[in-house]
């Protein structure tokens, strides 16, 4: 079983201050992390963070992937995190600047940031992001043209909005809502544009 998350900020004094953390201290906010992750992901599954896990040098990144305690563990580059040939370090091939993976065999493609286009949108495939702490979703998913988007922020803010409760999100749960998408990048319209249509 897969499971995504992003945007921990482990040690970031600022990302405490961010709307939904308000009232959580640096330490607080990292044992919630923990527990939601330790509670969740099982031993054998892989766990994908999509960006800005921790802000800190070498040791700082080693000692918070150290505190989870599973293998499977891969970490998609972002903004707010040590440089890439810390996190190449730590996390060895498992540090990506972008992956694709599969969600209940739908192709899925990962990114610190979120895409209008990605690898075979156009053909349906999902795409999962943070860096926005959920806060456009609402605002894409009242445009028209967005509102069937195979995408979504997996951060724990989104986690939160969706669910009442702060998670992590596990495969089936991002496969329950995006497949019902119809998606906003139908393959028809590229044909259309070639003129096989």
């Amino acid at each position: 079983m897969n499971y995504f998350t992003s945007d921990l900020h482990l040690g970031h004094e600022k990302a405490i201050n961010f709307p939904d953390r308000k009232g959580f201290t640096l330490d607080s906010w990292a044992d919630l992390c923990y527990d939601l992750i330790h509670s969740k992901v099982k031993k054998g599954s892989r766990l994908y963070i999509l960006g800005d896990f921790c802000i800190g040098k070498h040791k700082d990144l080693a000692k918070y992937r150290n505190r989870i305690k599973l293998k499977d563990v891969w970490l998609i580059s972002g903004n707010h995190q040590p440089k890439d040939y810390i996190c190449k370090d730590v996390f060895g091939d498992k540090f990506r600047e972008t992956y694709e993976c599969k969600v209940k065999g739908a192709p899925t493609w990962l990114s610190h940031y979120p895409h209008l286009a990605w690898p075979k949108s156009h053909y349906g495939s999902f795409h999962l992001y943070g860096h926005l702490h959920h806060q456009r979703e609402d605002f894409w998913n009242n445009m028209p043209e967005l509102k069937e988007r195979r995408s979504m922020d997996v951060c724990p803010e989104s986690y939160k909005a969706k669910f009442g409760e702060w998670g992590i999100f596990s495969e089936e749960q991002i496969y329950d809502i995006l497949s019902v998408r119809k998606n906003h990048d139908p393959v028809e319209w590229y044909r259309q544009q070639r003129g096989e249509l």
